[in-house]
């Protein structure tokens, strides 16, 4: 029975990081998050507490992944407030959040971190991934392609916590070192 526990666990693992990448590609084409993506990677992340429960997994362990999804969640919501970060991302980061070791958060965080400013550079430069239709540049005027333009792109930071996802995932399934 505990092998069927550990085997279905770690379909549970794999899957989180795959559903990351569908919300990844989201944002990436059309600059949106949908709704069902954050949800299935918090309900796969219930399942999986159920799971580590019914393998001798301290409650409380779970209760922080919880409090502390919930705390990056209304920093998250902040950050949205202030235009600095959408919706879609926000319950995104909130929903991985949850899958992240105690150990692993702020490793989770600066990884999104990371990735995200690397992004944000990468979409500074003129011609970069897509544009959502509310920046196009007009016809015959300054807009895209000016200073201005660029730093007012949008990013899709949907990318960079799939990247966190996928190093939470590759942290549960005991790829990275016990460190890392």
């Amino acid at each position: 029975m505990s092998q069927a526990l550990q085997i279905l666990d770690q379909a549970c693992v794999v899957a989180f990081p795959v559903v990351a990448l569908l919300a990844a590609r989201s944002d990436w084409s059309r600059f949106t998050i949908p709704n069902r993506l954050p949800v299935a990677i918090a309900g796969l992340w219930v399942l999986h507490a159920v799971l580590l429960l019914l393998q001798g997994e301290a409650l409380a362990s779970l209760v922080w992944s919880v409090g502390i999804a919930l705390v990056v969640f209304l920093i998250g919501a902040g950050l949205f407030a202030a235009n600095l970060l959408g919706g879609g991302d926000v319950k995104l980061l909130a929903a991985a959040t949850l899958w992240a070791p105690l150990q692993f958060v702020l490793p989770f965080i600066a990884v999104v971190t990371v990735s995200g400013a690397v992004l944000a550079l990468a979409f500074l430069v003129p011609g970069f991934g897509n544009r959502p239709p509310d920046q196009a540049a007009p016809a015959g005027g300054a807009g895209h392609g000016s200073t201005a333009g660029l730093l007012k792109r949008k990013t899709p930071y949907g990318v960079s916590i799939a990247v966190g996802s996928i190093a939470i995932a590759l942290k549960l399934l005991n790829v990275l070192p016990a460190g890392g």
